[in-house]
Formats: structure tokens, C-alpha cells, sequence
């Protein structure tokens, strides 16, 4: 469950720097790593007096679980339907909506930042102070979003692609929150296997034989007759 968890926030981060790379201008893939980092900057006190087994614990519970894939199924959702919402080049009220709404980062993103800071702190820890590991990775996250944001820029030069590559991204992000929703139910338990109809699979490869033969012969030697038939 918690390998599943890492996707989903790798995916959700990826998200959000392909949303800055929609941005196009430098000037606003910064904004959006100013944001990312600034949000990186303003949980750090919560995050060390979080501890490294907070993650793990609720993941052993099912209502956490539970509570967590509904809120990734959620906005998965939503965003590809604000996605579809804000296509096409007349810029009409609704598409307005739609678009301001798919430039605000979403909570997976909000969780994921917080989650690899956490593990950020246990990597750095006793190496500085507080405030300092949290500058570090206030920096290390504003640098990626806008890295990954400017390559992303330089890879996909059409908008239309990246539109497409983001709910690409969203329905893995929903698929994996599915994924969450299935591990909570155990496999039923399997009934006896029946034991296998032999006579009847070799009737059915039988009677398929004969029919391929026949449509074989019809296709090859039935032209070749009238053929001959008329020479």
C-alpha cells in the first residue's frame, strides 16, 4: 500500500509541474514553484512533530484508507472533467471557470509535498537545524517543480498534448485510487476447481478445424474451379 501511495504523490507532483509547463512563460512556472515551495516552507513545523511511522499506521487502517482513496478518486475526477470543461480556443465564461480552477494545485499534491518532506527530515536528521532542512527542501521542491516544469515546456511544445498528458495522468491517479479501494476487500475465498470437459474442448477444436477447412477451401479452390470452367 505504501509503494502505491509513493506513485500517486510522484504522479500528483509530476501533475502539478505539467500544469506550470501549461503556463508557458517563465515569469508563472516560477510563481508555481514559489507556491510549491512556500507550502513546503509553511508545514515543516507539523511535519517534525509528525513521525516517520505516522504513514504507515493509518495505512494499517481501512477507514483511513477508505477515506484517502475517495478523496484521490474525487478529485481525480473533477479535474478531468474541468480538463474537458476548459478545451477549446473560444474563450467562453465556462472555460474561464474551468481553467482557473485546473491552475490550483489539488490536496494529493498538498499530502505529497508533506510526505517526502517528512522523509526528507528523516534522511537529514541530525544533520542541521529544523528551519534549515526545511530551506533545503523548500528549495529542492520550488528547483523540481520548475525543472521538470521547463522540461516538460521543452518536450511537449503543444498545449493540446500537454492538456491530454495531464488527464493521462489523472486517470492513472484514479486508477491507483481504485487500486486502494480493491485492496481493502479480501479475495474471496475459491471454490473447488471443476474438473475440465475434455471431450467437450476437443469437439469444439474439432468443429473449428472443419470450419476453418471449409473456408479455406472456398476461398482458394472455388475461384480456381470457375476458372477453369470457363477456359
Amino acid at each position: 500500500m505504501e509503494t502505491l501511495t509513493q506513485i500517486i504523490f510522484v504522479l500528483a507532483i509530476v501533475q502539478y509541474s505539467l500544469q506550470a509547463a501549461l503556463s508557458g512563460r517563465l515569469l508563472k512556472r516560477s510563481v508555481y514553484a514559489l507556491a510549491a515551495a512556500l507550502w513546503a516552507m509553511g508545514i515543516y513545523p507539523w511535519v517534525i512533530r509528525m513521525p516517520m511511522t505516522y504513514l504507515d499506521a493509518h495505512l494499517a487502517m481501512p477507514q483511513w484508507v477508505g477515506d484517502a482513496a475517495l478523496i484521490v478518486t474525487v478529485e481525480a475526477i473533477a479535474a478531468i472533467l474541468l480538463q474537458l470543461g476548459a478545451s477549446g480556443d473560444k474563450p467562453t465564461k465556462a472555460r474561464r471557470v474551468c481553467r482557473f480552477f485546473n491552475a490550483l494545485p489539488g490536496p494529493v499534491f498538498f499530502c505529497a509535498v508533506g510526505y517526502f518532506e517528512s522523509r526528507y527530515f528523516g534522511l537529514r536528521a541530525g544533520g542541521h537545524s529544523f528551519l534549515l532542512t526545511a530551506v533545503e527542501f523548500a528549495l529542492l521542491t520550488g528547483v523540481g517543480v520548475l525543472g521538470l516544469g521547463s522540461l516538460l515546456q521543452v518536450a511537449v511544445r503543444e498545449n493540446v498534448y500537454k492538456r491530454e498528458l495531464r488527464i493521462l495522468l489523472y486517470m492513472f491517479i484514479l486508477g491507483a485510487g481504485l487500486l486502494a479501494y480493491a485492496a481493502l476487500f479480501p479475495m474471496p475465498v475459491s471454490a473447488p476447481r471443476a474438473p475440465m470437459a475434455w471431450d467437450a474442448l476437443a469437439a469444439l477444436l474439432a468443429g473449428a478445424g472443419l470450419l476453418f477447412a471449409c473456408g479455406r477451401y472456398a476461398a482458394v479452390f472455388a475461384p480456381l474451379k470457375r476458372l477453369f470452367v470457363k477456359h
